[in-house]
């Protein structure tokens, strides 16, 4: 183990993760220009030169909160929005009272506010719109706590050990397990871990469900093709026009939740199978 007179490094495996850092003094990384304040994820054996000179500091750590064991307080009533460009001309219906989830790059709509961030990419850090919301975000708390929402931040609420673990602000968090993944025939939500199979739109669902919210309603959950609100192209553009594969399972959680009584419905065009008001 080596210690610096401000922070100390672990030789190991960990060291490979990628960290987020706060800049404090401006420089250059790989041709960027990064101003102070600016949250960026890096190598630690990239940023140990930087955080002795006091160029960025690591960020504190915050305490993991399992939402899928201390539930989330939400409304009856939720909105999962989604970053598909079929949501655009629908935002306007997203008011002030209403309680958002955003998804993904969805954090990014132009609505009247988002109250959750739902994220479980491990490419996250690599988003081009990633940086902008994780900015914003830590300049106004940095332990992100419940207090956050109604000041018109989402609380980000990342996957723990994929998404998360790289990003030590983040407070809320939630785990899933491959081997629960779904299938059209075995939907059941776990109580404990999110079970993957249905995009994060699903995960989101599923943490809803135990939140005991009654009413789902989506916005920009297209489940087809590549484009995003703002007309760009997801950068693989691996779906080519088509609905997604994970359709067909997401279609199936939804009708298992609507034995369970919950209600679903969409702002916007979508190949989900619920009610499009």
């Amino acid at each position: 183990m080596t210690q610096t007179k401000d922070y100390e490094f672990r030789q190991d495996k960990r060291t490979q993760r990628v960290h987020s850092y706060r800049v404090l003094q401006t420089l250059s990384y790989r041709g960027r220009f990064l101003g102070p304040g600016r949250i960026v994820q890096l190598r630690p054996n990239v940023a140990n030169e930087w955080v002795r000179n006091r160029k960025v500091e690591p960020l504190a750590q915050s305490q993991f909160v399992n939402v899928m064991v201390n539930k989330i307080p939400m409304p009856e009533r939720v909105i999962i929005l989604g970053s598909g460009p079929n949501g655009v001309e629908h935002y306007g219906r997203i008011g002030p009272g209403d309680f958002v989830i955003a998804c993904n790059a969805g954090v990014n709509c132009p609505v009247d506010h988002v109250d959750f961030w739902g994220a479980m990419d491990p490419t996250l850090y690599k988003q081009a719109y990633f940086s902008r919301a994780a900015e914003k975000l830590y300049r106004f708390n940095l332990d992100l706590s419940m207090e956050a929402r109604g000041h018109g931040y989402p609380i980000p609420v990342f996957e723990k050990t994929r998404v998360a673990v790289h990003f030590p602000w983040v407070k809320c968090t939630f785990d899933l397990r491959k081997e629960l993944i779904m299938t059209p025939e075995s939907v059941d939500p776990h109580p404990r871990y999110v079970r993957p199979g249905a995009t994060i739109a699903g995960a989101m669902t599923q943490i809803a469900f135990w939140s005991d919210v009654k009413e789902v309603v989506y916005c920009g959950i297209d489940m087809f093709g590549d484009g995003y609100f703002d007309g760009t192209l997801h950068k693989q553009r691996i779906r080519k026009n088509t609905q997604w594969h994970s359709c067909r399972v997401f279609n199936a959680m939804i009708h298992g939740f609507e034995k369970k009584g919950i209600k679903f419905s969409s702002l916007s065009k979508t190949n989900l199978e619920v009610r499009v008001d």
